[in-house]
């Protein structure tokens, strides 16, 4: 399954959860007078970029910053969490509240969230992984911890040591307004008999506290065996007690007996109302096993609403209700999957009114497409017309807005789209405007749901150069 992080190594951006750097953000003079475009959002004058947190600055607990995680993302009342790696390898999720109601946005607060080698539920905290946040400022975020159950260590040989050493387990907590709670973990079993087998995946949190993950279960296959299947499971944070499974690893993706069935998940995404979309390899089907041998991956797109795809539709062998997303760049009709060498889709978004967003990569070039519409594309030229090397995954703003970077002969550019008019905001090379190093190598942008507010006020971290970034947010004019 492609990682978010084998998203932008695709791009040519070399950005990290672990690697040291940055993005790119300064006041770009590419302004042209706002364009409506019927109704897929206004284009702004431009944007004025600021830096929030330097990596040279000290964390709110008095720590030192190594790295700054390219995860940061932003609610409605301009509460922004970002991810942060300290000179200690602790790995951190911190807040803070920023005032833009002034001519330039000012830190008020920050605090501190979670870090490993904290403890929950008397369990110590030594990894953390996916996150999501939604506006309201609550979150939901994949953890490792230590449980109480001990294991035998062995040293290089294989030869025990007569010591013991805690196992480790996945879990899923989220802070609802309550503090951070235990949602789900490895060993729970849900009303439906599914007993989760930890290896949390993507998680994603919409506004009305439906939340989206996908995980590892057990599945009884029969006379008394069972076999370990990822699931794509859904709850509400107002009754997290209630965990169904929508979608499984297995299940054919039509009613067809030469249909593929799907084989892991990927990215998620959740918006209004119930509707989602997911990523997701296939194993290959009868018609396919040639190409598949010639070494070709299926991919699909699978869109549906949590109202109306249930474990009961897929089992049937038909997902009814559901819709599988491809496009086909010549026809623009929606394909079932593709077959292809080399072919994928991968950074499926959500956005207002129905908008989604991915990135079709045949192995040679990548396509931007919003709402199956060709947005841009590797080989052509960006607002600057510098060439397109490669795109990432986007972020679909509420505004109507979109976001995306790519990489190009000249370095990287940050680019806003209504979906019809492109402008480029953001470049290596530009300036925030209360600092004076140039922007670096890369953005980093696509690893949240939410890394715009209501207003199109973007955050992201830049990078400066090896070891210099910025938390950044970006304020339209």
């Amino acid at each position: 399954m492609t990682t978010r992080r084998e998203f932008l190594k695709a791009a040519g951006i070399t950005a990290g959860l672990t690697v040291s750097g940055a993005i790119l953000s300064s006041c770009s003079n590419n302004a042209l007078p706002p364009v409506v475009v019927g109704t897929d959002g206004i284009l702004p004058n431009g944007y004025r970029f600021f830096a929030l947190k330097r990596s040279s600055e000290t964390l709110p607990n008095g720590g030192s910053i190594q790295q700054l995680r390219p995860d940061a993302c932003i609610d409605a009342s301009g509460r922004i969490i970002y991810g942060v790696v300290d000179k200690s390898d602790r790995i951190g999720m911190y807040a803070m509240r920023v005032d833009l109601n002034g001519a330039n946005p000012t830190v008020i607060s920050e605090e501190r969230l979670v870090v490993t080698g904290d403890y929950l539920d008397g369990r110590r905290v030594i990894e953390l992984n996916s996150y999501d946040i939604n506006r309201s400022g609550h979150y939901a975020v994949v953890v490792k911890v230590e449980t109480e159950i001990m294991v035998n260590t062995t040293d290089e040989s294989g030869n025990f040591t007569g010591k013991q050493a805690p196992m480790h387990m996945q879990a899923l907590y989220g802070d609802f307004g309550l503090g951070l709670k235990k949602v789900l973990s490895e060993n729970m079993t849900n009303a439906q008999g599914h007993e989760f087998a930890g290896m949390f995946g993507d998680v994603a949190l919409h506004d009305d506290g439906n939340l989206i993950i996908a995980a590892n279960y057990y599945h009884n296959s029969g006379e008394g065996l069972r076999d370990v299947r990822q699931g794509v499971f859904t709850l509400n944070s107002r009754n997290s007690s209630k965990t169904e499974l929508v979608m499984s690893s297995g299940a054919p993706i039509a009613a067809s007996t030469a249909a593929p069935s799907i084989s892991r998940f990927g990215l998620l995404s959740l918006h209004d109302g119930g509707e989602f979309v997911v990523q997701a390899n296939l194993n290959p089907s009868p018609l396919s096993l040639q190409s598949a041998s010639e070494g070709a991956m299926e991919t699909a797109l699978l869109r549906g609403n949590l109202n109306t795809v249930g474990e009961q539709r897929l089992s049937s062998g038909a997902a009814a209700n559901m819709r599988i997303e491809a496009s086909s760049i010549q026809s623009g009709l929606r394909v079932m999957s593709t077959r292809a060498s080399g072919t994928s889709f991968f950074g499926p978004r959500l956005g207002p009114s129905r908008s989604f967003a991915h990135v079709l990569n045949n192995g040679e070039t990548h396509t931007l497409l919003i709402n199956n519409r060709q947005v841009l594309k590797s080989g052509g030229r960006s607002p600057t017309g510098a060439v397109i090397a490669g795109i990432t995954s986007p972020q679909l703003a509420t505004d109507g807005v979109s976001f995306v970077t790519v990489s190009t002969n000249k370095g990287i550019e940050l680019i806003a789209t209504n979906g019809q008019q492109s402008r480029t905001i953001l470049r290596s090379g530009d300036f925030l405007v209360n600092d004076s190093r140039p922007i670096g190598p890369y953005f980093s942008l696509g690893y949240t749901t939410t890394h715009s507010d209501d207003d199109g006020r973007l955050v992201f971290i830049v990078g400066h150069d090896a070891n210099s970034q910025s938390l950044v947010i970006g304020i339209p004019v």
